[in-house]
């Protein structure tokens, strides 16, 4: 076991170092850029970011709270609101992920709900995430031109025929075993996993746009370009969603968001945009976690 960690973390580490390491070449290739641009941030435009947010995190929290409430006692929304927003701020940090779900079954614990029931929970959370989100990338893709049309409604039939048969109950059950070495011991059905598939899709929606909002803060973007913009944040969260190696995707999502904005903004707006997008959600974070544990 020491020896898999030992594995991991030096992967881990390496994985960072490279994606610092673009990131550096990247501001450095970019520095004349940065120092000739026209800093003039419109401030004003963080009101309507945060608001976006905020409809951001209520889809994240009502998908979550669906999960719960199907997998133990019903609890208020305001009290998953609470929960989900204190420990999503521990996703921020290196093995945020693990840091997240002990998290929550230690809050959930106090309100009488199994260990297991939030251990389930965030296994689900994690799948129904990335399968809602691969038909999504097909439609990135090929917004992109990555992809001709017969080939993106080839794939996206493939991705949705994915979804489909991932989200089949049955199938669930038996990724959860092997995944966690013990049976599900949740009867779920279709009525369950198809809607919560929509409320991600949702999630990953809405953080596209809030994207866009983000990019707005640097640049009149105009529309024409918006679905380009969903694209990026659907394609650089799901290459860290599945960078194992990579803790919490730190480093990962912000370099392939700069390649991807890369392709359609000049030098320095797509790494501006990168590096902005987690800070300033990483502050949205923090004010959500914050009232939430004052709200307790």
């Amino acid at each position: 076991i020491r020896q898999k960690f030992s594995w991991r973390r030096a992967a881990s580490a390496v994985v960072l170092l490279v994606c610092a390491g673009f990131l550096g070449y990247k501001a450095y290739d970019s520095w004349e850029a940065l120092r000739a641009y026209d800093w003039q941030i419109q401030y004003i435009r963080l009101v309507p970011s945060f608001l976006l947010y905020l409809v951001y995190l209520f889809f994240a929290v009502w998908g979550w709270q669906s999960i719960m409430n199907r997998l133990a006692h019903r609890l208020p929304f305001v009290d998953h609101l609470r929960i989900y927003s204190f420990t999503n701020l521990m996703r921020r940090i290196p093995a945020g992920l693990v840091w997240s779900t002990l998290g929550r079954v230690y809050a959930y614990q106090k309100q009488q709900i199994p260990a297991r029931a939030s251990a389930v929970g965030s296994f689900l959370e994690i799948v129904l995430a990335v399968m809602s989100g691969l038909p999504l990338a097909v439609l990135a893709a090929y917004a992109f031109g990555f992809l001709p049309p017969w080939a993106a409604i080839m794939l996206g039939a493939v991705a949705v025929a994915l979804d489909l048969i991932v989200l089949h109950p049955a199938v669930l059950a038996k990724l959860f075993s092997v995944v966690r070495h013990e049976p599900l011991q949740a009867k779920l059905s279709y009525r369950d996993t198809l809607p919560w598939a929509l409320i991600y899709t949702m999630v990953w929606l809405m953080g596209g746009v809030g994207l866009f909002m983000v990019a707005r803060l640097f640049v009149d973007l105009p529309l024409d370009v918006f679905a380009q913009v969903v694209g990026v944040w659907v394609l650089s969260s799901l290459i860290a969603f599945l960078t194992i190696l990579s803790p919490s995707g730190l480093g990962v999502r912000e370099l392939s968001m700069t390649v991807l904005l890369g392709l359609f903004l000049p030098d320095p707006l797509p790494l501006l945009i990168a590096l902005a997008m987690r800070l300033i959600w990483t502050l949205y974070d923090l004010i959500a976690g914050v009232v939430a544990w004052l709200a307790h």
